[in-house]
């Protein structure tokens, strides 16, 4: 079982009379995940149809018989929203990437959007990527954004969630259930995200909304920031009082992270898995 298409799994896939099964650590709409390098797997595990679909998106020809719709087992961990109101929203913004094709990041916009929220006296949770470290320019970003919530903190005594609580801590679960809404990248959490049914936004870091909206199929059913966050308070009434998003956000659900019972949610996942262990 690989977790990942890393080159190095080329070691292990010349084996073959081992059967090779893909499960991938996260499904979203990067690139990344409809690369052509599933092909050489005897099976491909993904969350949902969204993950098929994609695959022709991309123009890459995956025959249907290398891909089982399986869920995605960490949800079945996701609360769903048991509020209307919005108090604490989730800032999580994604890392640069290898390459810049990759870059999906808003950090360099995080400054402004976490003021935004300041500003409405929300609660902050702020938990960028793990590997934004790697990239000094958002991890300056990310030092300038703790310091912003440790400052506000301490005037307007509101429980902000940031730095080794919110980013070694708690899981990413965690950070999930304490919210009421999320601002994201283009990023696995994202999908993740639709199980708890709680409304999201996505910033469109490098190109406007139209054509972000067009690579990005996931952010049709959500609020879309634009690089310039010249909409960005007009996103944040969505999120905090009409969310006129929430049916297609619930479909969207449906959609990415397949229909399985959310008391079976895992359990399926684990005996959809030993089938394909134990196939002749």
């Amino acid at each position: 079982m690989y977790v990942n298409t890393a080159v190095k799994n080329a070691h292990y896939i010349r084996f073959t009379h081992l059967r090779q099964i893909q499960i991938n650590h996260g499904d979203s709409d990067k690139p990344a995940s409809a690369s052509k390098a599933f092909r050489m797997f005897d099976v491909n595990m993904v969350a949902g149809q969204a993950a098929v679909d994609r695959f022709a998106h991309y123009g890459v020809r995956v025959p249907r018989e290398l891909v089982r719709i399986v869920g995605r087992p960490q949800v079945a961990a996701i609360e769903t929203a048991k509020q209307s109101s919005v108090d604490t929203v989730l800032y999580a913004p994604t890392w640069a990437g290898f390459f810049g094709d990759s870059d999906f990041s808003s950090l360099r916009q995080g400054e402004a959007i976490v003021g935004a929220l300041l500003a409405r006296g929300k609660t902050v949770i702020f938990r960028p990527h793990s590997f934004t470290e790697r990239n000094p320019e958002l991890a300056q970003a990310a030092e300038r954004i703790r310091a912003m919530l440790r400052a506000d903190s301490e005037t307007s005594h509101r429980g902000h969630l940031f730095g080794r609580i919110a980013e070694s801590e708690m899981g990413i679960v965690d950070c999930f259930n304490r919210s009421d809404a999320m601002i994201a990248d283009v990023s696995s959490i994202v999908t993740d995200y639709l199980y708890s049914e709680k409304p999201m936004a996505m910033v469109s870091a490098n190109t406007d909304v139209a054509a972000f909206r067009e690579s990005f199929p996931v952010s049709r059913s959500l609020y879309v920031v634009d690089q310039e966050l010249r909409n960005f308070e007009s996103v944040l009434d969505e999120l905090a009082v009409t969310d006129t998003g929430r049916l297609a956000r619930l479909a969207a659900r449906r959609y990415y992270l397949g229909e399985f019972a959310r008391r079976s949610y895992a359990s399926d996942f684990v005996t959809a898995l030993r089938e394909e262990v134990f196939r002749r």
